[in-house]
């Protein structure tokens, strides 16, 4: 997975959105990386709505790269939401989610 910053926050990880495509062209240099998909981590804020935009951005990068052809297999998953957006996040494609306070909240 890569980490795509598709909120721009300074204290959030990951490439730039600007500069995915730059990244997957510079990838077949290393032809035993396998990236089977994009990951994001949306600001944290009381409404879920708030982070449709960041995983609508994502899914929009993930479809570019597929459609560039640029790599010799489909990004496939997406990995974005969280306990408190995870609901949004399906909606927008995600097929990998990360739900831990949910799971284990007294």
């Amino acid at each position: 997975m890569i980490q795509v910053n598709t909120s721009g926050e300074r204290s959030k990880f990951g490439i730039a959105a600007g500069k995915v495509t730059e990244f997957f062209k510079g990838l077949p240099l290393y032809p035993n990386i396998n990236i089977r998909g994009l990951m994001t981590i949306a600001p944290e804020s009381a409404n879920a709505e708030d982070a449709r935009s960041c995983f609508r951005a994502l899914r929009q990068i993930r479809d570019e790269i597929n459609n560039s052809n640029i790599l010799r297999q489909e990004l496939r998953i997406l990995s974005m939401g969280m306990s408190g957006d995870f609901e949004v996040a399906i909606e927008e494609g995600s097929n990998m989610v990360r739900i831990g306070r949910a799971v284990f909240k007294r």
